[in-house]
């Protein structure tokens, strides 16, 4: 597949980019590795945080296009210690927000990979916090790190109590589209 020799991701493209196709792309940045594709995982993700989607179609894409994005490097292979924790905070800024997005619409796509990231990106900036000398930031940084962790071990167990796996093995989504799309005489 030769899909990133055109400029797909021009703007008028991307305004009009269902869930399904915006899915479909990521699937591919993932599996394709692209030059360029932080680029245009960052372009995926500003589309999705400033589209007109729905909040649960938001739901749907957000959190699995942050989970592709960190795995894929989206905070590492920075070169100055400042960029790493300015990449490293944005990062955890993404994982919030995919988390608590997904709290508000009570849905668990990628909740329990984005807990684990979020559990990993905390350890590393708790490490950095106590080298810098830094024990204040550390502290509340643990405090975030236990929470999180709790919630990890409850997803964790209930997943095992009804023996689902906590992660997700696949991205089939059934996609409904709701509303009336002709009415004939009435």
């Amino acid at each position: 597949m030769t899909v990133w020799k055109y400029p797909l991701f021009s703007s008028w493209v991307l305004y009009y980019l269902s869930i399904i196709l915006a899915c479909l792309l990521l699937e591919t940045l993932r599996y394709e590795k692209p030059a360029g594709a932080k680029e245009h995982y960052r372009e995926l993700l500003i589309y999705i945080e400033k589209s007109r989607l729905d909040p649960l179609s938001r739901a749907r894409i957000y959190p699995k296009a942050i989970y592709y994005f960190l795995q894929y490097g989206g905070s590492s292979a920075c070169d100055e210690e400042q960029d790493c924790e300015k990449e490293q905070e944005e990062a955890l800024r993404l994982c919030e927000e995919g988390i608590e997005l997904l709290r508000n619409t009570g849905r668990a796509y990628y909740l329990v990979e984005l807990l684990d990231t979020r559990r990993v990106l905390l350890q590393e900036s708790i490490e950095a916090f106590y080298n810098q000398g830094e024990k204040w930031k550390a502290k509340a940084r643990e405090v975030e790190q236990e929470k999180n962790e709790g919630w990890l071990r409850t997803l964790e167990q209930t997943y095992e109590e009804y023996g689902i796996s906590p992660r997700m093995e696949n991205t089939c989504y059934l996609y409904v589209e709701k509303g009336v799309h002709c009415i004939g005489d009435v």
